[in-house]
């Protein structure tokens, strides 16, 4: 393991560790276990562990009711990826100091992206850009992906298609907490929108977990243990 971690700090990649289960250990010398009535009650046994170690990830444990659910969303924003898998009902938790938004049109045109005037201190990952302001004006595709977006901070996208087609909504406002996906449709184009709420099931694994992100010298010291 000590030989991938190095291969990823090398290559600025992210480093993500995690397990299906936690596991305890009786004694220092112990094989450890984890469904053993000696092991059933504690917290190593019932937690499952995610450790994430990348330069955009400060260090720090998030303490919380997390799910495995949670994993693929988590670490796709790690990886400023903010699709979500088809099947996948769990939250991201948002590790980075920065958010992402992708915006898909049902066929090529413009979009505008405005920060309205509620954020914290009125900039973006890069850039300076102040409350009010444009953050982005992209033209001639059907997909746009914004990347370091201010976390908890109110956007309004504007859109318009290059055929002159009319759209059901010229402009969404919308409030990024986490990563997100924005996606209009054309006029009279019926679909089935299906709200984050509407979506979450209690059909998960049940299994909690703590997160650790670790500076890069404590986790080479893990390594080396």
């Amino acid at each position: 393991m000590s030989s991938l971690y190095e291969l990823c700090k090398k290559n600025d990649l992210a480093f993500v560790l995690t397990a299906d289960h936690g596991m305890g250990f009786s004694k220092d010398d112990s094989k450890g276990g984890h469904q053993s009535k000696k092991f059933t009650d504690t917290d190593e046994a019932q937690l499952v562990p995610l450790i994430v170690h990348t330069q955009d990830v400060e260090s720090g444990i998030i303490r919380g009711k997390h799910g495995q659910e949670d994993f693929a969303p988590t670490l796709l924003g790690v990886l400023d990826i903010p699709d979500r898998p088809r099947f996948a009902e769990g939250k991201q938790i948002l590790l980075t100091d920065h958010v992402n938004l992708k915006v898909e049109l049902p066929e090529k045109g413009s979009v505008e992206l405005r920060k309205n005037g509620n954020g914290k201190d009125g900039n973006v990952k890069e850039g300076n850009v102040k409350d009010g302001s444009i953050v982005a004006s992209l033209q001639h595709d059907d997909e746009f992906l914004f990347l370091g977006l201010e976390p908890e901070s109110t956007y309004t996208v504007s859109a318009t298609l290059d055929s002159g087609n009319s759209l059901e909504e010229q402009e969404k406002e919308l409030t990024l907490e986490t990563d997100s996906v924005l996606e209009f449709t054309e006029k009279g184009q019926k679909i089935e929108e299906s709200s984050e709420e509407s979506s979450e099931s209690d059909s998960g694994s049940g299994k909690k977990f703590y997160c650790w992100v670790l500076k890069k010298r404590n986790l080479e010291n893990l390594i080396r243990a």
